[in-house]
């Protein structure tokens, strides 16, 4: 988003100086341009001084006490658990699901005499906030004439998670559960919180998760020579890579540097599985960051050379060719979610390697291409059903808004470089108006300080600045541009 303010505002200010140039060189022009436009351009400096995240966003607490975390009622939890696992857990794995029913029997069973363990509140407190959650935005989405559920049932859980958010020196005892515990309040934070709660949380499980040891296999401290993997193994090996995942989505997400390394670790990735192919992704975007986005690759009189843009191009070149079975076929009929947004994530993962390149003419267009088909797949999941809705919150939520950006980007350089919008503008304006407005979806009326909430501030922003910007030179996106002026109200 201070890409597109920087861009907007230096076009502007170029702008003016050429509009200087012609105004001495002919007067009358330069009266011209001035009535005709006069308006428009203060009606873009408005959208230019309207940026919406001058400063950083400061979270509501919704606990206001320091009351301990409590468990939910047992029968609240049991009725929460199979949404969770099928929605959240089938795409980060925190828990086994027969271990995990067993624990939480084992947590109600046993509760008094375990009260200083706050780690199995604290999972049942997200288990069933995730799943409320979900299940009023698919009540709000389906816009059906049955009974739907407050936003306020969702804060006495609520309120726990942000206990524990304010208390995770509790939480950072090496233990896998610990692990668990983090791991799952991470997710909540993504949900409910900002970035800054979200990385917090995030690398309090990764500090607490090396001080386990969780990124070696322990396969080498055997003593009886075998090799097929121990239930414990496989577990350290699951919990690993889905928090590895959860670490490369927070540094695109924050810019901030990595916690945890595949090159760090012996977990390897054998297999050609969705989900492997998911976890290989995150490999490459740590070779991403490291290479073109990292302080020695981006920083101050630092300058990236071909030799690394050309190892990062060759990484993704063989990273398609790889697992060019799992992306989506667009002929096909397929909807699977997960599939969906593994061929996102590789629409946004190219993206973020060629956004490292010199902007040339022929290289914004392949760029914005890439961004339409992004885009696309956003408008293709329906959010008819819990895995579905679940899997748009994430493509919003932990991938970065690169295409959405990327293609007013594209637009707003064809504005100020033509004075005329591209062949392409009514698709693109209706496409990214279709996007926008399937932000809505994830919206949590009640909780005004979510990401979501966010994040829409920054779209509708976006666009009003590319429509104002289409005004100053008096273009218009034939029947898009009525719709533009509804963004954000």
């Amino acid at each position: 988003m201070k890409c597109l303010l920087h861009q907007a505002t230096a076009s502007l200010l170029a702008c003016d100086e050429q509009r200087a140039n012609r105004y001495s060189s002919n007067e009358s022009l330069g009266n011209y341009f001035d009535t005709l436009h006069t308006e428009a351009r203060a009606s873009l400096q408005e959208k230019l001084d309207a940026f919406p995240f001058k400063s950083r966003c400061v979270d509501f607490s919704p606990a206001k006490d320091q009351e301990a975390i409590t468990s939910p009622p047992h029968f609240i939890v049991n009725a929460s658990v199979e949404g969770y696992l099928r929605a959240f857990n089938a795409k980060v794995p925190i828990f086994d699901e027969n271990d995990l029913r067993c624990a939480i029997n084992t947590h109600y069973s046993t509760e008094s005499v375990a009260q200083r363990n706050m780690a199995w509140p604290l999972i049942t407190n997200a288990i069933v906030l995730l799943q409320l959650s979900l299940e009023i935005r698919l009540a709000h989405a389906s816009q059906n004439n049955s009974p739907i559920m407050h936003e306020s049932i969702l804060f006495p859980f609520l309120e726990n998670c942000d206990r524990a958010m304010r208390n995770l020196a509790s939480f950072l005892v090496p233990t896998i559960v610990n692990v668990e515990a983090l791991m799952i309040l991470t997710i909540v934070s993504r949900e409910f919180f900002s970035n800054a709660t979200a990385e917090r949380v995030c690398q309090a499980a990764c500090q607490t998760s090396r001080a386990l040891g969780l990124h070696r296999s322990q396969a080498r401290h055997r003593s009886d020579g075998t090799k097929t993997p121990t239930a414990a193994e496989k577990e350290r090996e699951r919990l690993f890579w889905a928090l590895y995942t959860l670490d490369k989505q927070r540094v695109f997400m924050t810019g901030q540097p990595c916690d945890l390394y595949s090159f760090d670790s012996d977990h390897n990735l054998q297999g050609d599985s969705l989900e492997d192919a998911s976890n290989r992704m995150m490999t490459l975007w740590e070779e991403i960051y490291i290479n073109l986005y990292s302080s020695k690759a981006s920083g101050p009189g630092s300058q990236k050379g071909s030799r690394q843009i050309q190892h990062v191009n060759t990484l993704m070149k063989e990273f398609s060719q790889r697992h060019v079975n799992h992306k989506l076929n667009y002929d096909s009929e397929s909807s699977n979610p997960l599939q969906v947004e593994f061929t996102y994530g590789c629409h946004v993962s190219e993206l973020l390697v060629l956004g490292s390149e010199q902007a040339e003419e022929q290289l914004r267009n392949h760029k914005a291409q890439i961004a339409r088909s992004a885009l696309k797949l956003l408008l293709q999941v329906s959010a008819k059903t819990p895995a579905q809705l679940a899997t748009l919150a994430r493509m919003f939520r932990n991938y970065p808004i690169f295409a959405f950006t990327e293609l007013v980007a594209f637009h707003l350089w064809h504005l100020f470089e033509r004075r005329k919008y591209s062949e392409d503008a009514q698709s693109d304006l209706a496409l990214l108006q279709a996007v926008f407005d399937r932000l809505d979806v994830l919206q949590l009326r009640s909780l005004s300080y979510t990401f979501y909430r966010r994040m829409k501030a920054g779209l509708s922003w976006a666009l009003e600045t590319l429509q104002a910007t289409g005004d100053m030179f008096g273009e218009n996106a034939s029947t898009t541009k009525g719709s533009l002026r509804s963004f954000g109200k």
